[in-house]
């Protein structure tokens, strides 16, 4: 006799007694010799496994909203409970698409034969570039690889130095100074790329219960204001929203928010500024919050960056739902918004991370490393460096590109006085205006001067700002009126609160602990974005030191001299994703598989994601695609993935494990 009461498989061997009833729906019964047959959903269960719940369409109120809100179709879906598969701790959003073949990386055919010597060239020895050398020489060994970088140093945007001090030594960081352990497809990646280049053991993770993690601020319109959050009771919180200024918009905008209608289906964009303005009916919301977030991430200005290429969850739940709120409304709290492709990356990445950095990293609010966010790019060169395929032509800046009729390879000239230099595939991981420059008017020609930006003209299109970032040591402790993250700082304070056009302040030293030999207090203060657009001179170093100290003494009153400080002006570091990136990259796309035959690829922080995180995937996404599902790609056909979200169950938070 059957177990299983009600048994769901027409298909099974075991004696039933006729009219078993599946769940509380009476017409759904298995009746012997009768009715047409139903596809198999019989549930084993390993019984030595921890409980797990199967949701199926039609067995319960639960499932039957999940049914009717899911953006597309859902083979399997579980709530099961962290458990430990192959000495693997994966969420159960994971666990149960692990079985299921519906990620097309799992069905990899190889695009280079192993006899064959393909020949890559890496344009960029930034952050991207390296990755891509990493994952060429990973996934397709036999490969040659060529890394172009004009400079004399590897790293791009990625800049950390160990400073003498007074008794010991600090790292200033000049471009990102901390990740965030997220588990999508990107944060998973970086979990990966950390396992690869063995640099576990020199992981620093700040817990999600440090002031860090718990205080974070905005400047408005003269004084700090604390964000409500986690570690902050619900009276304090909701007393903070309704008599600040800075967010008292908030009850009636979520309101509106609420009842507002959806979008015309023929909007295809906007700006975050309309968006928020059509969404919440107060331009509050952009001037006074939202806009002091996009400084702290893009530099960039809210009335011009786009809604669906920065914030792609909210534009997909309003198109599927109408509204945010109603879509949260639905979904409870026990489904998930998921991105479709995060969630099949995470699918083939989830087992083959080591649990020790998964459980280490996902426990954490922010991580680093002990001689900064450069060791990732340091690690990288050295691995590559003992690989004998791999060649390194550091201070050689790329002409021009053009397609070989001849031999169907892309030829580059460089600025080396030797013959052009024939590839079976050239990745660019430059910025998209410097990649549109080296392209020639007809494709064969050296570039002119007097017209750098012939052909992909879309890429050049992708504006990028100008950031200046100073570094500033105290050897006080006790400088700091607050502490936490830091605080940034809208568009809409007075001009005589921020006379400077400062983004924001990060407190390096509450951030990360453990890298420095001696105690203090390091502050970043980040200058210019959007503000110096369209300026013909930028501040010397010396000059950039004092608009920070100016900063600080106005906003936080500290008047200290630093012991240590440091400058950096990074030009055109940070791409805007504007209205119509989207439709821009589909161009490119287009554009790039007409001129060169799919032999130009591209990726970087201009397409798909400005943070290192996005950079690493993006390299990893490509070489992928090139070893395993067509070696014509260009970088560029997922642009519209990152809008594709599907319902799926919420996984439990992680428990206490330790290592």
């Amino acid at each position: 006799m059957c177990k299983f009461n009600p048994c769901l498989n027409p298909s099974c061997v075991y004696k039933h007694i006729d009219g078993q009833k599946r769940g509380k729906f009476e017409d759904k019964v298995w009746v012997a010799n009768g009715g047409k047959e139903h596809v198999s959903e019989r549930k084993f269960v390993d019984e030595n496994e921890m409980e797990e719940e199967l949701i199926k369409p039609e067995t319960g109120s639960e499932e039957a909203k999940f049914n009717n809100i899911s953006a597309a179709p859902v083979d399997v879906v579980t709530t099961t409970y962290l458990k430990r598969t192959e000495d693997r701790y994966a969420p159960s959003i994971f666990d149960e698409l692990l079985k299921k073949p519906i990620v097309h990386n799992l069905l990899k055919k190889p695009q280079y034969d192993e006899n064959s010597k393909p020949e890559f060239a890496v344009l960029g020895g930034g952050i991207t570039g390296l990755s891509t050398a990493h994952y060429l020489t990973k996934n397709i060994p036999h490969a040659n690889v060529t890394i172009y970088e004009s400079t004399d140093r590897l790293g791009g945007w990625l800049s950390s130095e160990r400073v003498a001090v007074d008794g010991g030594d600090i790292v200033f960081e000049q471009g990102p100074r901390s990740l965030r352990p997220n588990e999508n497809g990107s944060g998973l990646t970086v979990m990966e790329l950390i396992q690869d280049l063995d640099l576990q053991d020199q992981i620093l993770t700040t817990p999600k219960d440090s002031a860090s993690a718990r205080n974070r601020y905005i400047y408005y319109p003269d004084k700090l204001v604390k964000l409500p959050g986690p570690g902050t009771n619900l009276f304090t919180n909701l007393f903070s929203v309704l008599t600040s200024p800075a967010l008292n918009w908030i009850p009636m905008a979520l309101w509106r928010e609420y009842n507002n209608p959806g979008r015309p289906p023929s909007m295809d964009d906007e700006s975050l500024y309309d968006f928020l303005l059509r969404r919440l009916g107060t331009s509050e919301a952009a001037d006074k919050a939202l806009s002091a977030g996009l400084h702290g991430i893009y530099a960039g200005d809210i009335t011009q960056l786009s809604v669906k290429s920065l914030m792609p969850l909210v534009w997909s739940m309003e198109r599927k739902f109408g509204s945010i709120m109603k879509g949260w409304r639905e979904l409870g709290p026990r489904i998930a918004w998921k991105n479709t492709a995060d969630v099949e990356l995470g699918v083939e990445l989830i087992g083959k991370i080591e649990p020790s950095i998964f459980v280490r990293l996902s426990q954490s609010s922010v991580f680093s490393f002990k001689e900064g966010i450069g060791a990732i790019p340091v690690a990288l060169e050295k691995s590559l460096r003992a690989n004998p395929k791999v060649q390194f032509k550091k201070g050689v800046w790329v002409k021009s590109l053009s397609f070989d009729h001849e031999t169907e390879n892309i030829k580059i000239t460089t600025s080396e006085n030797v013959p052009p230099a024939l590839y079976t595939k050239v990745i660019s991981t430059l910025s998209g205006p410097n990649t549109s420059s080296i392209i020639p008017q007809d494709g064969t020609a050296l570039r002119s001067p007097n017209q750098p930006q012939t052909h992909l003209k879309p890429l050049a299109d992708i504006h990028s700002v100008t950031v200046m970032v100073v570094n500033l040591y105290f050897p006080s402790t006790t400088v700091l009126p607050v502490h936490g993250f830091g605080y940034l700082i809208p568009r809409a304070i007075p001009f005589d609160q921020n006379p400077e056009c400062a983004l924001g302040v990060v407190f390096d030293s509450d951030t990360i602990g453990n890298q420095d030999t001696v105690e203090g207090t390091k502050l970043t203060v980040m200058l210019g974005g959007h503000w110096w657009d369209g300026m013909d001179s930028y501040p010397e170093s010396e000059e950039g030191v004092i608009m920070a100290r100016n900063v600080i003494a106005r906003h936080l009153g500290i008047t200290d001299e630093p012991t240590a400080t440091k400058a950096g002006l990074h030009k055109n570091c940070i791409p805007q994703y504007t209205v119509g990136h989207e439709a821009r990259l589909l161009a490119a796309h287009d554009e790039l598989k007409e001129k060169f035959g799919g032999g130009l690829a591209v990726a970087g922080n201009s397409y798909a994601g400005v943070g290192l995180s996005d950079c690493v995937r993006g390299a990893r996404d490509l070489v992928m695609g090139l070893a395993y599902k067509n070696k014509k790609m260009t970088g560029l056909e997922n642009v519209q993935t990152h809008t594709q979200y599907r319902a799926l169950p919420a996984p439990p938070p992680l428990p206490a494990l330790k290592y």
